[in-house]
Formats: structure tokens, sequence, C-alpha cells
């Protein structure tokens, strides 16, 4: 009878998202983008992530088979000052045999805000010709 060996195909660990910190305000005052990395992980081929406005289930924004240790959104559009969570997992393809493997979720938490005057801007009218 013929014999062979299952090795165990290894899962990969989960990402370290280097931007943006957990819990970190990013303040969006005149940016085109938004950049979220992280580290490579050993064995990983893809990787995947999703960011939610904080408190929903579905999210605003899902990437699958990111190559890299890095995404540029820059459709900021679908953004909004407030909290966020951004999701990040590994994947390894093991395409011999018709198998991915992927890490748990990281969860990162983040807001966004926009830096706005703290005061209203005076109108200068006829009676009033200087502002502080």
């Amino acid at each position: 009878s013929a014999r062979f060996t299952v090795s165990e195909l290894p899962t990969p660990s989960r990402p370290v998202v280097t931007s943006p910190a957990s819990g970190e305000d990013i303040d969006m005052t005149g940016r085109r983008n938004l950049v979220f990395t992280w580290q490579p992980v050993d064995g990983a081929d893809f990787y995947d992530i999703a960011l939610y406005v904080e408190g929903s289930g579905s999210p605003i924004l899902r990437k699958t088979g990111i190559t890299g240790t890095r995404y540029a959104l820059n459709n900021l559009r679908i953004l909004d000052v407030g909290n966020f969570i951004l999701s990040i997992r590994a994947r390894s393809e093991y395409e011999d045999v018709g198998v991915t493997r992927s890490s748990p979720r990281l969860r990162v938490p983040f807001s966004l805000s926009v830096n706005i005057a703290d005061t209203a801007p005076t109108i200068l009218t006829d009676e009033l010709q200087y502002a502080e």
C-alpha cells in the first residue's frame, strides 16, 4: 500500500500595524490620502484589510490580495471625522495543494479629525474696521 505524509501547513502570524497607531487621532486637514502600513509577516503572500466605522458591522472599505505592506486610501469621500477600526490579516497560499491559511485579524482603533478654526472669522464692516 502507498504511504504518504501530510505536513502541517503553517498559518501566518498576525500582522503588526505601524500606522495608524492604536488610539491615534489623525488630523486630516489638507491631506489627500490616508496611508495604512504594517510590518511584513514571514510566509505571508497577501494581506487583506477592511475599514469600519466604529460600531458598524459592514466595512466602508475592503481590499484583499495586497502584496506589499502599505495601502493608500485616496478616496477620502468615504470618510468622515470620527472613530474607525482598521482590520488586517495575513494570508499564505499553498497553490500546489490549493490551501490558504489566514492569520487572526488584528483590529486597530483610530480616529480622524479636521482642524477647524476655534473662532468664527470676523466680518469687517463700515462700523468694524479691525479684528483681533
